[in-house]
């Protein structure tokens, strides 16, 4: 039975910084046209980091324009490509990681707005294409 009171049996701590999520859903009708513009998926906190294991791209509805199906996630102000590079969301049910996370990209003191692009403009040609960006991460302090 919990008493709620620290020190004695069946006490629950609340959890204060656990994991917290970033998401973000991109499609195709998002990039109209040939257009190539960045979109901001959100911005991580100072003193964030970064979890691979939490961090994902779920393709719900393959893309189908003829050119344009590799997403860049990156940073603002950085690379493009920080997090993930060529992410191939042409077919559906992929889930996708980031690929070029690495213990450089994971933390950063500072501020950091992660932003989404293709990695070669759309042709404009698609009708469908819906991926759901995740990024997991900590606090630390």
């Amino acid at each position: 039975m919990a008493t709620n009171t620290a020190g004695s049996a069946g006490y629950r701590a609340q959890a204060t910084n656990g994991p917290s999520w970033i998401r973000y859903k991109v499609q195709y009708s998002d990039w109209t046209g040939t257009n190539n513009d960045r979109r901001t998926v959100g911005i991580l906190p100072p003193k964030s980091m970064v979890i691979g294991s939490l961090s994902h791209v779920c393709v719900r509805a393959g893309f189908t324009d003829t050119t344009g199906d590799d997403l860049d996630i990156g940073i603002l102000g950085g690379d493009d490509d920080w997090f993930g590079s060529g992410l191939d969301v042409n077919t559906s049910g992929t889930l996708l990681t980031l690929d070029d996370l690495t213990d450089t990209e994971r933390y950063s003191a500072s501020e950091r707005t992660v932003t989404v692009n293709f990695t070669t403009a759309p042709t404009g040609d698609g009708t469908a294409g819906e991926a759901w960006i995740q990024v997991g991460y900590f606090v630390l302090e």
